[in-house]
C-alpha cells in the first residue's frame, strides 16, 4: 500500500526537520523517515577540508534547511517523481502517496494534520495557525544566532546575538507572552502547533546560559519539550552528546566525538564543527569500527585480519591515527589525518 515518505536532515543540525518529525510524531502521522545528514557547510580541496565561513551560507531559508546540491541530487531529487523537480535543495520535504510533494515546513504540517484530523489545519487550528507561521517565518536571523544544534552542546551555549537578533528575541518573548494570556483561547490543535513549532527556540533559551528568562516564559518552554513528539527528538539527540566523554580513553570514545559524512571519508566534531579528511579506506574502516563501539583490541585484530598485517604495525597505525583525530588536539578548521603504514594494502 502507497505510504507518505518523509525526507529529513540530521535532527541534531536541522530544527526544520526535527521538527516535522516531533510533529508527526506529536500527533501520530504514520509515514516512512528517510534521513540524509546533508548540512555540512564544508568544501574538499585536495585531501584539505575547510568549513565554508558563515558569511557564505545561505541563510534566507525560513521554512527548511539547505542541503549540499549535489548529494541533495543523489539522495533525494533521484528518489522524487519527475513532476516535482525542484532547485530548493531543502529538507525537510514530504512525499505523498499520490505523487504530491511538499518542500517547506508551513505545507508539511498542515498535510499531516488533515490526514491524522481529517480537517482543515486553519479550522482546528484557529489562530493558532497564524502564530505558528508567524513563529516559523519571522526570526530568520534568531534562527541563525539562537543556534538549536548549538544547545545540545554539554556546557550549554552563550549565544552572540546581533542587533536584528536580538530585537526577533524580544519580539519571540513579547509573542510568547501574548501566547500565556490567550492559550486558553486557543483550541487544543492550536496549542499543539504553537508550542511544537516553538521547540527550537524553546530548546535553545533554556540551555543558553546568559539569557534571562522570565518564570512564566521558562515554564512554557519546559513544557513545549515535555510534549510527546519534542521530548522524543530532544532525547535522542541528546544519547549522542551523552556518549561522549571528556577524557577520551578508547578508540571508541574517540569516535563518539565524530559524525562521518554519508558519502565523502569527512568526519565532524559535534562541538567544534572542526572536520577531519580520512586519505585511505583503512582510517575510514577503523574510524567506522569505533564508531560501531568495537573494542580497541577488536578493532586492532579486525585490520590486521583483513590486510594480513602483523598486530604490532596495526596497533601502532591505530594509536597514532586515533591520537591524530583526538578531540583534545587544538587544530585548525584545515586538517590532513597522517597517512597510515597500511596505505598501500588499502589502494
Amino acid at each position: 500500500m502507497p505510504h507518505s515518505i518523509l525526507f529529513v536532515g540530521d535532527i541534531i543540525f536541522s530544527s526544520w526537520s526535527a521538527k516535522s518529525l516531533a510533529y508527526a510524531k506529536e500527533i501520530g502521522f504514520a509515514c516512512e523517515v528517510v534521513e540524509f545528514p546533508l548540512d555540512y557547510p564544508i568544501r574538499l580541496n585536495s585531501n584539505t577540508v575547510e568549513k565554508v565561513p558563515d558569511e557564505e551560507i545561505v541563510k534566507d531559508f525560513c521554512t527548511g534547511c539547505r542541503c549540499e546540491s549535489s548529494f541533495f541530487n543523489k539522495y533525494i531529487q533521484s528518489k522524487l517523481p519527475i513532476s516535482a523537480s525542484t532547485s530548493l535543495h531543502r529538507v525537510p520535504i514530504l512525499l505523498q502517496p499520490g505523487g504530491n510533494v511538499f518542500y517547506d515546513i508551513i505545507s508539511i504540517f498542515s498535510v499531516m494534520h488533515e490526514a491524522v484530523v481529517g480537517s482543515s489545519i486553519t479550522t482546528s487550528a484557529g489562530e493558532g495557525f497564524s502564530w505558528f507561521v508567524h513563529c516559523q517565518v519571522d526570526y530568520p536571523q534568531l534562527v541563525h544566532d539562537l543556534s538549536y544544534a548549538h544547545s545540545f552542546r554539554a556546557e550549554g551555549t552563550q549565544p552572540q546575538l546581533t542587533s536584528k537578533g536580538a530585537k526577533e528575541l524580544a519580539d519571540l518573548l513579547c509573542l510568547c507572552e501574548n501566547y500565556l494570556q490567550r492559550k486558553s483561547d486557543f483550541p487544543p490543535e492550536g496549542r499543539t502547533l504553537f508550542e511544537v513549532g516553538l521547540m527550537n527556540f524553546a530548546h535553545a533559551l533554556l540551555r543558553a546560559t546568559n539569557v534571562e528568562l522570565p518564570g512564566s516564559l521558562k515554564l512554557l518552554f519546559e513544557s513545549c519539550l515535555q510534549r510527546l513528539g519534542p521530548k522524543w527528538i530532544i532525547d535522542r539527540v541528546s544519547q549522542v552528546y551523552q556518549r561522549i566523554k571528556p577524557v577520551p580513553m578508547s578508540f571508541a570514545d574517540v569516535a563518539a566525538w565524530y559524525r562521518r559524512h554519508p558519502a565523502l571519508p569527512i568526519i565532524h566534531n559535534w562541538h567544534t564543527d572542526i572536520f577531519h579528511y580520512l586519505e585511505n579506506d583503512v582510517a575510514v574502516e577503523m574510524f567506522d569500527l569505533a564508531a560501531r563501539a568495537f573494542s580497541d583490541h577488536e578493532i586492532v585484530s579486525h585490520i590486521a585480519k583483513e590486510y594480513g598485517a602483523d598486530i604490532e604495525t596495526v596497533s601502532a597505525d591505530a594509536r597514532m591515527f586515533f591520537n591524530a583525530i583526538d578531540p583534545t588536539r587544538l587544530v585548525d578548521h584545515e586538517f590532513k589525518i597522517p597517512r597510515l603504514s597500511l596505505a598501500a594494502a588499502a589502494c
